[in-house]
């Protein structure tokens, strides 16, 4: 059987070219291109590395100086086709004017790209608890304008962050009256529906800050626990701690939308990866060794998979 070759094709690129009717196409080698892979089949998914996108940290814009730091650890459901789950680690930070919610392991290889002294064994033994990136965006919270921001990375597109504001989304929680003890701390159940999720979360007045974990606000205490009714995403509290840090914003490349045009974005990148993240203009050859050439279709790839945070 002929060698298959998947060669990305990208109109007016300055390399390679092959004739194809009457038109020339530009052929860039899989030597430059090997962050791509021409399948993602469900039994062998690895998201974290090499598909995730990434961008450099090198550039903080100092928001405010937290004075707690709460790391959550995070159970995520990420195929409901599979029932594959792995887990990722969220960390708020808390001051007076702003809460930054981020996903600690989409951090950390971004700052491994930043600083290439960097070592995950070395200066991030704590990765290896986790399975990689799944929760690849960060949240701020601005408490004085009460607005929401989220910035969020895509697959396979590097240095450029996606981001849409929003006034802070009402949260209209009911209170079961029920307690428990967490962690040493005395808790309350409270639930809610957000975005297409019914959430329950368990928090403490103990710690009196406005909910401190993702967008999640509305309640006089920090949440040390929360879960999708589905079962698909689940927080715990790792770590609640005294903690003085800067709450930066780095100043990467950025595209501004809408929150539905984010979640439309996000939608279709997840869809079909290998097509999108290069742009509209690109698109795949199946070059054999024999000469013969086809394009490569949609039907050729398998979707990555996607369960986000919001359905709606």
């Amino acid at each position: 059987m002929s060698r298959l070759f998947f060669l990305l094709v990208l109109l007016m690129a300055p390399d390679l070219c092959w004739p194809q009717g009457s038109q020339q196409f530009q052929v860039v080698p899989l030597s430059r291109m090997r962050h791509l892979q021409a399948q993602y089949p469900y039994n062998g998914y690895r998201p974290a590395l090499d598909v995730a996108g990434y961008c450099l940290l090198d550039r903080p814009q100092k928001l405010d100086v937290s004075r707690l730091r709460v790391i959550y650890d995070v159970d995520i459901l990420v195929d409901t086709l599979s029932d594959k789950r792995l887990k990722d680690c969220m960390v708020t930070l808390i001051g007076d004017t702003y809460y930054k919610s981020y996903g600690r392991c989409c951090w950390q290889v971004c700052m491994n790209h930043t600083d290439r002294t960097l070592r995950r064994s070395k200066d991030f033994a704590w990765m290896d608890a986790y399975d990689g990136v799944v929760l690849n965006m960060a949240v701020y919270r601005n408490r004085a304008t009460r607005r929401t921001t989220q910035r969020g990375l895509f697959p396979l597109i590097n240095q450029l962050v996606f981001e849409y504001t929003e006034s802070e989304p009402p949260m209209n929680w009911v209170l079961s009256g029920q307690t428990r003890t967490l962690e040493g701390y005395t808790c309350q159940r409270a639930v809610c529906r957000y975005a297409g999720r019914e959430w329950e979360v368990w928090f403490t007045t103990a710690v009196p800050v406005d909910c401190g974990l993702w967008k999640f606000n509305g309640l006089p205490g920090l949440i040390l626990e929360a879960r999708d009714l589905r079962g698909h995403y689940h927080f715990r509290v790792n770590t609640v701690e005294s903690h003085e840090e800067e709450i930066v914003r780095y100043r990467t490349a950025t595209k501004k939308l809408t929150r539905s045009e984010y979640l439309k974005r996000e939608r279709t990148l997840y869809s079909a990866p290998l097509f999108h993240a290069q742009g509209p203009d690109s698109y795949f050859l199946k070059c054999y060794e024999s000469g013969v050439m086809e394009f490569v279709t949609a039907d050729d790839f398998v979707d990555l998979p996607y369960n986000p945070l919001e359905l709606e």
